[in-house]
């Protein structure tokens, strides 16, 4: 009787995850957002190709683009992702709460421990599709930009791969962080204006405080540094995989808890 209830209970959060999903991909703007994600990656591609041609081969153009997936990735973690949360969790929340159509999902049986955490679900599964349409998109571009001569590096393919699948977790940590945020504002626009300032203002105090930074979660947004480069003793990665499962830990229960006391 347990597993059956159990088994019940996941069924029920599984559809609430799949109609927070189908509320953010329905929109234009997820479509459009992912579209200006290939653009961008076309564009910098073609940067890429043209200063390989200008230095007059000092800039080989197969070494180039070898390094496209990971130069592309820096930006997109560090800004680009980020803004498409923010803006996808204030739809799922605020503009929810604003116009009372979260009511629909109140009326349900379901518990809102269920309903906040789908829409987290919901949030990282759209941050993990544009993560790696932006792998697809950099590859590709990467394949055409060196004449296909890239497509023969298999190693470079599959250790991209595992280090965009492992920035995932910094990512899931921001998604927890703009999910509590946008509880603490009723208006929309605020929460979307204070999310993005305490974002800068993190990253700002990261480069300027480095000594404060290393505490910080929006210091680990490369997190994949750490295993590849120079190279990192396993104690200090168990030690930052702990201050990370800590930020998930109290961003999870701090927005939960916020949720569940938010009147209507």
């Amino acid at each position: 009787r347990f597993y059956i209830d159990l088994g019940g209970q996941m069924n029920i959060f599984l559809m609430q995850f799949k109609n927070e999903f189908k509320k953010i991909v329905k929109h234009k703007k997820f479509i459009v957002l992912l579209i200006i994600e290939i653009v961008i990656c076309a564009m910098w591609g073609l940067s890429t190709y043209l200063i390989a041609k200008a230095s007059n081969g000092v800039i080989l153009t197969n070494f180039a683009f070898r390094g496209l997936s990971l130069s592309a990735l820096s930006f997109f973690l560090q800004v680009y992702i980020p803004l498409i949360i923010i803006m996808n969790a204030c739809d799922l929340f605020n503009l929810e709460f604003n116009d009372l159509t979260i009511k629909a999902s109140f009326m349900r049986p379901i518990s809102r421990c269920k309903i906040y955490f789908s829409k987290v679900l919901a949030l990282f599964a759209v941050a993990t599709i544009y993560v790696f349409a932006l792998f697809a998109a950099t590859n590709i571009v990467g394949v055409l930009g060196s004449g296909f001569s890239y497509s023969t590096r298999g190693f470079d393919f599959i250790r991209d791969f595992f280090i965009y699948f492992v920035d995932l977790l910094p990512i899931l940590i921001v998604i927890l962080f703009v999910s509590m945020m946008m509880q603490v504002f009723k208006s929309p626009t605020l929460a979307i204006l204070l999310s993005i300032v305490v974002c800068v203002a993190l990253n700002m105090i990261a480069i300027l405080q480095p000594s404060v930074g290393v505490m910080l979660f929006t210091n680990y947004m490369q997190w994949h540094k750490l295993f590849f480069g120079i190279a990192v003793p396993i104690t200090a990665i168990i030690n930052k995989l702990a201050l990370l499962g800590g930020y998930i830990m109290v961003f999870a229960g701090a927005g939960y808890y916020l949720f569940e006391r938010r009147e209507l």
